[in-house]
């Protein structure tokens, strides 16, 4: 295909769908022709909208290099020239330059951000888990109930994590009372109890029978926690 261009500015005015012709002239393919216009042959189908005529009038496209060094492309700050061609930078390149920032726990692996996985985080401390009540498995973090903890005691390592594990006991206590008896129900019986032995502790009083009842149903309740008591003592003594 032949063209006919304007030298300034450089615009292409006609085409011309011809065969190629040894030393053809402007104005053998383009009569309407002036001094000032230029011939250019080209072998594409899309005409570019940047180009140059080289020696042997063949017409060009200009190379991201050209666009640029001549001031007709500029590079956005998340591009690089690379082989001539415009590219995107690494991600590991946008994050050194300060153009992404990565969120607390990822990383860039093979110019993809990843997240760090669950252990690594624990170990980095952007993640804080409850051990030995918490681990990570599976880059998941799971539970242990104490009764669990208690059957592998090889999972407490340290004399803070066995005495976490004491509290967890107590604090087990504690809900099964709550849950036996009512806070606001076992206040009520201590208080009255406490009122029938600073009126003389009279014979036959029901709140005398009401609240031994209830001291006698809490220590069976705690009883039932001795083998697990035992556990938690010889848990602890093994780290002091």
């Amino acid at each position: 295909m032949y063209l006919l261009i304007a030298k300034n500015p450089q615009k292409i005015l006609s085409t011309a769908e011809v065969e190629k012709q040894d030393e053809a002239t402007t104005l053998d393919i383009f009569p309407q022709a002036e001094s000032h216009h230029l011939l250019a042959w080209w072998e594409g189908e899309e005409i570019p909208e940047q180009f140059e005529i080289d020696a042997a009038g063949n017409l060009r496209e200009l190379s991201d290099v050209q666009l640029i060094e001549r001031g007709l492309l500029e590079l956005s700050a998340y591009e690089v020239l690379q082989e001539g061609k415009i590219v995107a930078k690494q991600i590991d390149q946008l994050v050194e330059e300060g153009l992404l920032t990565l969120k607390p726990g990822e990383r860039v692996v093979d110019n993809r951000v990843q997240s760090i996985p669950m252990e690594q985080k624990v170990a980095m401390g952007l993640i804080s888990i409850r051990t030995p009540f918490e681990f990570v498995e599976a880059d998941e973090i799971k539970e242990r109930t104490l009764e669990e903890v208690l059957q592998k005691p090889e999972v407490v390592t340290t004399l803070e994590e066995a005495q976490q594990v004491e509290q967890e006991f107590y604090k087990s206590i504690e809900q099964a009372v709550a849950q036996a008896f009512s806070p606001g129900y076992e206040l009520k019986l201590t208080k009255d109890y406490t009122l029938w032995m600073a009126e003389g502790s009279p014979d036959g009083d029901s709140r005398q029978s009401k609240f031994e009842h209830m001291q006698q149903e809490i220590a069976t309740l705690k009883y039932g926690f001795s083998e697990q008591k035992a556990k938690v003592r010889a848990l602890v003594a093994g780290f002091q």
